[in-house]
């Protein structure tokens, strides 16, 4: 049955049926709380819809489950910085350090300095020829520089 579910919520995403899809994530959901996949998925769509809050719930959850998910995490961080939620995203910064076992050489002080870490998370995934990730981090190293300079973010689908 989950494997039905979350086929046909791929199908209803690819046929841009929003709608059908977030219900059928749901259903899922109500069926196995611990659905990665659906969390994901569930998640993404809530983004589509600007629901941020919802989305960095769903998110959390998948990363509670799946602790090593960078893809995931990196897009927490990106919704935190959209929210404004900086602290956070130091937060959520240490916990990808933590998980690459890296260390935190600076003390973050400023959003530049949170960039620079950042920068350092893109060298480490590039070694690790993790490249999607990596761009991801490399888009958030640019949003945090941007937001330093008060220049507005141009977001882009993530």
């Amino acid at each position: 049955m989950e494997e039905c579910l979350t086929l046909l919520g791929k199908f209803y995403i690819e046929q841009n049926n929003i709608v059908k899809a977030e219900e059928t994530y749901r259903r899922l959901l109500s069926i196995n709380q611990k659905s990665v996949n659906a969390l994901f998925s569930l998640g993404r769509i809530m983004f589509q819809k600007s629901d941020l809050n919802e989305t960095l719930s769903l998110w959390k959850k998948a990363v509670e489950i799946e602790p090593t998910l960078f893809d995931i995490r990196l897009l927490i961080c990106k919704v935190n910085i959209s929210l404004g939620n900086f602290e956070d995203v130091v937060v959520d910064c240490d916990q990808l350090l933590q998980i690459l076992n890296m260390s935190r050489e600076i003390t973050i002080d400023s959003l530049s300095e949170l960039a620079i870490v950042f920068n350092s998370i893109v060298e480490k995934l590039k070694e690790r020829n993790e490249f999607q990730p990596a761009e991801t981090a490399y888009r958030i190293c640019g949003d945090l520089e941007q937001i330093s300079r008060n220049i507005p973010i141009h977001h882009v689908n993530t």
